[in-house]
């Protein structure tokens, strides 16, 4: 069973928080050399690109508030023992399914790490 873990963030560091989900390539791929990026309601290559389609997306904030929040910082941590059960696939479908069930109209990108002795998928969310 995944263990869910959300940080909120109340300053706009998309860029900050996507390099770190995404620029460490000792901590991005499996034993087999193999990863996936899920990209949802986000558009572009790269870091810059995505940060930009987040601060888009906030422009469509309703309600602008001096402590609003900009993003979240989720995390879905699999305990070591699960592991040698999850395949990237079964990974990536669970987490496109997380999305569709959070909120299918926010922006989204994720990425699994897997640099401890457990699975688990960092989400960068709007908070839109």
């Amino acid at each position: 069973m995944p263990i869910v873990k959300i940080k909120t963030y109340k300053k706009p560091k998309f860029e900050y928080l996507l390099r770190y989900m995404c620029e460490s390539q000792d901590r991005l791929f499996d034993a087999s050399g193999r990863s996936f990026t899920i990209l949802h309601n986000v558009r572009g290559k790269g870091i810059g690109d995505w940060a930009r389609s987040f601060r888009e997306n906030e422009q469509h904030r309703l309600r602008k508030r001096k402590n609003s929040v900009y993003l979240n910082h989720e995390i879905i941590s699999f305990h070591r023992e699960d592991s040698d059960a999850l395949t990237l696939e079964k990974l990536e479908s669970l987490v496109r399914e997380y999305i569709r069930l959070r909120n299918p109209n926010g922006c989204y990108v994720a990425v699994p790490h897997f640099d401890r002795f457990h699975v688990h998928v960092h989400i960068c969310s709007s908070a839109v």
